[in-house]
């Protein structure tokens, strides 16, 4: 039986790698949640969002800001 992971799942995931300072690898697998048609939630964002400006990697999430326009689930100015 193949596993399929959900949003949720992936978001633990993130969360878990920025927590340990993992930051390109939790940009790897945000990018393949995306690639494998996973609506990220806003939870998800935020967590990665959070990781990068703590790790000073702005340019990156300048990146992932346009990405989830693209996706039509920009950021909010909020969020």
């Amino acid at each position: 039986k193949q596993f399929c992971p959900t949003s949720e799942n992936l978001y633990v995931l993130i969360n878990g790698l920025c927590d340990q300072g993992k930051i390109k690898k939790a940009c790897k697998f945000f990018e393949e949640m995306i690639e494998k048609g996973i609506q990220p939630p806003a939870t998800t964002y935020n967590r990665l969002k959070n990781g990068l400006l703590d790790a000073g990697n702005e340019d990156v999430l300048k990146y992932l800001s346009e990405k989830m326009t693209l996706l039509t689930k920009a950021p909010s100015d909020y969020s």
